[in-house]
């Protein structure tokens, strides 16, 4: 199996994308997170971070191969402090969302199907980031798994 890092990380943006969430959003494969939001928009991004490959039966010929992928999923939004309580409660829902969506579904790829194995969301957001700059930031660090 090819490395399908890069590949699964498109075929969770057109996932998300597919979907109605209850704050409008454009998910897309980046990079790094943005580093210094201008604007109140909702950035929700999609960074690979790991991948591995484990051979879990072996035959004469062939080997049957799993592999995992890390993928992170960033989701960021300045927001005011006037309504900070508010826009944080909506911003964490909007992320178990997300998380109850990932865990539900799985996506394909070219040659397997993608299971997500695990999301830890470890600190539920930035403290540092919503104390000093006044913006969410939270990571879902998915774990996916496929097989050929």
């Amino acid at each position: 199996m090819a490395d399908r890092l890069w590949d699964l990380c498109d075929a969770l943006v057109t996932a998300i994308n597919g979907q109605s969430w209850t704050k409008s959003f454009t998910a897309a494969v980046d990079v790094l997170p943005v580093v210094e939001l201008t604007d109140g928009d909702l950035h929700v991004l999609v960074l690979p971070s790991s991948n591995s490959a484990e051979v879990i039966a072996r035959e004469a010929t062939s080997a049957v191969v799993q592999t995992r992928w890390g993928v992170n999923v960033i989701v960021q939004q300045k927001i005011e402090h006037s309504t900070m309580a508010v826009d944080v409660k909506a911003l964490s829902l909007l992320c178990a969302a997300i998380q109850e969506y990932l865990t539900d579904n799985g996506v394909e790829l070219d040659d397997c199907k993608a299971w997500c194995t695990g999301i830890e969301r470890d600190p539920a957001y930035s403290l540092s980031e919503l104390s000093q700059l006044h913006e969410f930031f939270a990571v879902l660090q998915t774990t996916w798994i496929g097989m050929a």
